[in-house]
């Protein structure tokens, strides 16, 4: 099953996503990695030091680091 980051699964202390380091995502876009599934490596931080809007993604499958915006990626939801 899949979690939209911006349905009602978001941090009730602030408006950020459950995704975190290590969450495990199925990538929708760019075409390139569409489909398949990356890991979460941190938010991606300006040359000024504030985070951007963007995540570092590690694609599982591949040798590719891409910065995706959260539109870009959706959630897999964690087997507990």
């Amino acid at each position: 099953m899949f979690l939209n980051p911006h349905s009602q699964f978001t941090s009730k202390k602030s408006n950020h996503p459950c995704w975190h380091k290590n969450s495990k995502v199925l990538i929708q876009y760019p075409p390139y990695v569409a489909g398949k599934v990356g890991t979460v490596c941190d938010r991606e931080v300006l040359c000024d030091g504030k985070p951007s809007d963007r995540w570092l993604i590690q694609v599982d499958s591949e040798d590719i680091l891409v910065s995706l915006t959260p539109q870009e990626f959706e959630l897999l939801r964690e087997n507990t």
